[in-house]
């Protein structure tokens, strides 16, 4: 009768054993998984952050244009005027200004963004950043895949550049990945806390 009671405290305190094991686990997972949403929550910080501070220089842009407007029409100058905004110059200025911030911004929420893309890409067929910094056409098109605009015509429209142009990055890297057919998908996951 003793060796069964204690054959039953060793069975219960082995089940005991496993249940603390358990909930250990359980707590430690459940304290990574709080750790990744919190910094969930800051890189949203960020992003909130970069975008409205991009609303801002767009919007302060874009009061400076209407003074300069303002003063060319008022003065006269509407050849001047005509010139200005045939040559592109200020666009060129807000755009590249613009460029700037975006990857900036995108680089912050996603640091590891270039390196997972590589990860996509052959070994040999690797992009970089600029030698500035910022993110050259080829990866700001993937970050505007992995934002989830996949539209052609409006990468086109938010890159300035041709339609054409757009198509035929995205088939050049996708020529470059490793896996082709996932490669869209691939890029949907990244920066996804696990």
């Amino acid at each position: 009768m003793l060796i069964i009671i204690i054959a039953c405290l060793v069975l219960i305190l082995a089940l005991i054993f496993v249940i603390m094991y358990n909930h250990y686990k359980s707590m430690k997972r459940l304290r990574m998984m709080k750790d990744n949403l919190e910094q969930a929550n800051q890189i949203k910080e960020v992003y909130i952050g970069r975008f409205l501070s991009l609303c801002s220089i767009c919007m302060d842009k874009l009061d400076d244009f209407n003074r300069i407007v303002g003063h060319k029409i008022v003065a006269g100058q509407v050849d001047e005027l005509l010139s200005m905004v045939k040559s592109g110059k200020m666009s060129d200025e807000y755009s590249h200004q613009f460029y700037e911030v975006f990857d900036d911004a995108f680089v912050n929420i996603y640091p590891t963004f270039v390196d997972d893309v590589n990860k996509l890409l052959e070994p040999d067929k690797a992009i970089s950043l600029s030698e500035d910094g910022h993110l050259p056409p080829e990866l700001r098109i993937i970050a505007l895949m992995r934002l989830g605009l996949d539209d052609s015509a409006q990468m086109a429209r938010f890159l300035g550049l041709s339609l054409n142009t757009v198509y035929t990055y995205r088939n050049r890297i996708k020529s470059r990945a490793r896996n082709r057919d996932t490669f869209d998908s691939d890029i949907m996951n990244i920066g996804i806390l696990s």
